[in-house]
């Protein structure tokens, strides 16, 4: 696959592309195997990959590997976390805006992406227990959110 997007510095220029699947959905994701590799026990298969510029055109070309997941719209940001490892980034894309947490709507959909991400982690078997402690302080804490609002509900006229 032809990948056009940044000029990379020659040893950070990503060895393949994963075609993230759900269904007929498809996104792409330039990865690293290497970042992968060392962070989940189940993977497909990742070709050998000797990754092509041309100057010309600033565009790679990639071997792309094709990845079932549960859910291809929280991918996003398992594949942050795993390049990042960075907890406060992964919580704040779990946190909703103070604005935003007064509707047990948008909470629900908060308590989905984030059943939806960890299914994701256990389908690749991530071996990081922070992703695994982040993910269960967020969603215990959006349904204790969920809880409050319907408690506050029942209560008002």
């Amino acid at each position: 696959m032809l990948f056009g997007g940044p000029v990379y510095n020659e040893g950070d220029v990503p060895s393949h592309v994963l075609a993230v699947h759900q269904g007929r959905d498809v996104k792409f994701f330039p990865v690293h195997q290497i970042i992968f590799a060392a962070n989940c026990a189940t993977l497909p298969y990742f070709p050998y990959s000797a990754s092509c510029m041309d100057n010309l055109s600033n565009q790679y070309t990639l071997p792309v590997v094709n990845l079932e997941v549960p859910s291809i719209g929280s991918f996003h940001v398992l594949h942050e976390y795993l390049y990042t490892k960075n907890v406060n980034l992964l919580r704040r894309a779990l946190t909703l805006p103070p604005w935003c947490a007064l509707s047990i709507a948008v909470l629900y959909r908060l308590t989905e992406f984030i059943r939806n991400l960890w299914m994701n982690a256990c389908a690749l078997c991530v071996v990081d227990s922070d992703i695994y402690i982040v993910m269960q302080d967020m969603y215990v804490a959006a349904q204790c959110a969920i809880r409050e609002r319907e408690i506050w509900a029942c209560l008002l006229p």
